[in-house]
């Protein structure tokens, strides 16, 4: 295999890769917006781009296909801008009328009654010069989009950071196919394949940098969300305060913590507010959890209980603490004092031993 081999095949390789991609765009356009009229416009603007780069690619490097190829190429071609202009319309206006649709109907109609009455088959060079009409009628409508997307900028005023990732999508889409019809319209003076070349490229830039500036609208998003959730739920020091006073009644003083199946939702009703502003008071002003909150409670019971009471058994202690089960017991009182329940009345045993023997001696 020769350079020239290679380099054929490398470019047939890219250009058709382009034509590949356009199809996958027009596959999942869904996953792209959160309506489907957006969606729609989308696909089939990729779908009418990928046909018409399609047939630049098949017959370049196949020219003995059929003729037909041209003639579905050169429809394609002329939907394009239509598609293009509707779809930055939509964006602007979140609605189409039947008016704005004749924009569709009219080319459909045309390409219909051309195809019929004047078929590629019989009349080749009226097909072939019918690009450059086509190329016009496309830049028509590239100028249409333009006045769109200017009214999008002015009355969004936008900033880098705060472009809405559809209307960012928007943008990219009218440069590549002002780029796209740029290379097909000057190709006289480079190579038709350059428009096939530019699709691929294009469209690769299109996916990057959409989706990079799609996740850091979504982070952005996410991080304008979560401050303006605090903001509404923070509690003012007075709040804060009943609800301390509130919280020492019924944990140290009713011992609502025994309650085996108490739970945040509970809790907070017990003390007349709600469970996010129970959680946001803990995590804020306590530094800690819900159920590392209560549990301290319960670990402190225990640890009373088992110094003073020598003949209660370890289960029973961890029933009435509020456990469910020994083992539960067991797991949260060693992860709390670093030592288990026997090991601790043990330890205070002993140093209790020790404490009335050194009193003895005095």
């Amino acid at each position: 295999m020769g350079l020239n081999d290679v380099y054929t095949a490398a470019l047939f390789f890219f250009s058709a890769l382009g034509v590949f991609n356009g199809v996958l765009l027009t596959v999942f356009a869904r996953a792209w917006f959160d309506d489907r009229v957006s969606s729609l416009l989308f696909g089939l603007l990729f779908l009418a781009l990928s046909i018409r780069i399609g047939k630049t690619v098949a017959l370049y490097f196949f020219p003995g296909l059929s003729i037909w190829i041209i003639q579905l190429g050169l429809t394609a071609c002329i939907f394009i801008g239509p598609l293009l202009y509707l779809y930055t319309l939509y964006q602007r206006t979140k609605r189409l009328n039947f008016l704005n649709l004749i924009h569709l109907v009219t080319p459909i109609v045309v390409m219909l009654v051309v195809g019929i009455v004047f078929p590629f088959a019989a009349y080749p060079e009226t097909w072939k010069n019918a690009h450059k009409v086509i190329y016009h009628y496309w830049l028509i409508y590239l100028i249409f989009a333009a006045l769109e997307v200017n009214k999008i900028i002015k009355i969004s005023q936008w900033k880098t950071t705060t472009i809405k990732h559809p209307h960012f999508l928007l943008i990219n889409i009218f440069i590549s196919n002002s780029l796209i019809w740029f290379s097909y319209y000057s190709f006289k003076y480079t190579s038709v394949i350059a428009g096939a070349m530019t699709f691929s490229i294009v469209t690769y830039i299109l996916i990057l940098i959409s989706f990079t500036h799609y996740l850091k609208y979504k982070r952005i998003s996410k991080q304008s969300v979560k401050k303006k959730d605090i903001e509404e739920h923070k509690m003012p020091n007075v709040h804060a305060d009943e609800l301390e006073l509130m919280i020492n009644q019924i944990m140290r003083q009713d011992k609502r913590f025994t309650e085996a199946n108490l739970t945040l939702p509970k809790t907070a009703k017990l003390l007349q507010t709600t469970p996010h502003k129970l959680s946001y008071y803990l995590n804020n002003a306590k530094g800690i959890k819900f159920t590392d909150w209560l549990n301290t409670y319960r670990i402190k019971e225990a640890q009373r209980l088992l110094c003073l009471d020598k003949k209660m058994t370890i289960d029973v202690i961890a029933e009435t603490c509020g456990y469910n089960s020994t083992s539960n017991f067991y797991s949260e009182f060693k992860k709390a004092t670093g030592v288990t329940p026997s090991f601790y009345r043990k330890q205070q045993k002993e140093s209790h031993s020790e404490a009335d023997k050194l009193n003895r001696e005095v």
